[in-house]
């Protein structure tokens, strides 16, 4: 695996935790609300959801000025989808579960 390789994959299961951590972070404080009736604020939900999707293309964007020889952006594609897919829809499987 050369450098550009390594570098793709390491820069986008970086990304791809941190995004998972962070979606998984607002869900379970979603559902903590949830559990405390609490009525849910849609104004904060919205402002979080376009902040997440917003520094999510940021990044996306600062990778494709990066130039190609430095960075693989194919590694880092794959490695972002899978760094954050598995964790995210593990625990949307467990909200899912604990709701049957």
């Amino acid at each position: 695996m050369n450098q550009a390789a390594l570098a793709g994959l390491l820069v986008g299961a970086a990304v791809g935790i941190l995004y998972a951590w962070w979606q998984i972070r607002t869900l379970t404080r979603q559902r903590a609300a949830e559990a405390r009736n609490e009525p849910p604020q849609m104004a904060a939900q919205f402002r979080q959801s376009t902040l997440r999707v917003v520094m999510l293309m940021l990044i996306l964007v600062l990778v494709q000025v990066a130039p190609p020889e430095r960075l693989n952006r194919w590694w880092l594609a794959g490695s972002l989808i899978v760094c954050y897919s598995v964790p995210f829809f593990y625990r949307l499987w467990q909200l899912w579960k604990q709701q049957r």
